[in-house]
């Protein structure tokens, strides 16, 4: 199975199931959903994991960009979007990274800001 997945999915080095794949057309950007295998043997699924390729103005090339993870994305959502905690709360942007990411869906230029 590896000779057949591209390098760039390198999903079996990390432990990693690949679960979507979604290109912007608009802007040639290619996002890759990941999860991490966190058993193995019961394929229970653990944090998500996306990575993002920059396909080149006309979309003849390829580079990777950057990965970013759930808890990542988590805490640049609290950051940024203003997930509200109450002051001395017990809880963190950590809660946020509790949810499964099942997909991924690139935004139209029209939808973004």
């Amino acid at each position: 199975m590896k000779q057949v997945i591209p390098n760039f999915l390198n999903v079996f080095a990390q432990q990693k199931v690949f679960s979507d794949l979604q290109i912007d057309e608009q802007r040639n950007v290619m996002y890759v959903l990941t999860h991490q295998i966190i058993e193995p043997t019961h394929k229970t699924l653990g944090p998500a994991f996306i990575d993002v390729y920059d396909l080149g103005i006309h979309g003849d090339s390829f580079a990777k960009v950057l990965t970013i993870s759930q808890t990542e994305m988590a805490k640049v959502i609290q950051e940024n979007v203003g997930v509200y905690l109450p002051p001395g709360s017990k809880h963190s942007y950590s809660h946020l990274a509790q949810y499964q990411i099942a997909s991924i869906h690139p935004i139209t230029t029209s939808e973004s800001l």
